[in-house]
C-alpha cells in the first residue's frame, strides 16, 4: 500500500545508485523534508531503535523492492546469490549453453 502522497509533500530525491549492490562502494542519496515529516521520521526511528539513517535506508530498500517488481526470493538467483551451487549436467555439457547461443544468434 502506498502511502497519500499529501503525507510526504514535496519530497525530492537523487538516488546515486542501486541499493542492495554487492562489492560496491557505498553511494549518498539525499532528499529535502518538510519539518513536519522529519520529525514524524525522527520520532519513528527512534521508536524502533533506527537512526535516521537507517530508517531512510530501509525505506528505500522497501521502495525499491516494492516498485522494481524483482523478487529477491525468486530462485532464479538462488546461484547468483550462493544459496545453492550449479547442477552438474554431466560431462560434454560444459559448453551447452555458448552452444545453444550460437545456434540461437546466428
Amino acid at each position: 500500500m502506498r502511502p497519500a502522497p499529501h503525507l510526504f509533500g514535496s519530497l525530492t530525491c537523487k538516488l546515486h545508485a542501486l541499493l542492495n549492490a554487492r562489492n560496491m562502494e557505498r553511494k549518498v542519496a539525499q532528499t529535502e523534508l518538510e519539518p513536519a515529516e522529519y520529525q514524524t521520521l525522527a520520532k519513528t526511528a527512534e521508536k524502533k531503535g533506527l537512526t535516521i539513517k537507517e530508517a531512510l535506508r530501509q525505506a528505500a530498500r522497501l521502495w525499491v523492492h516494492e516498485e522494481s517488481g524483482i523478487d529477491p526470493n525468486d530462485p532464479i538467483f538462488d546461484i547468483a546469490l550462493g544459496r545453492r551451487k550449479a547442477r552438474d549436467w554431466g560431462k560434454g555439457t560444459e559448453n551447452a549453453s555458448k552452444e545453444v547461443d550460437e545456434t540461437l544468434y546466428k
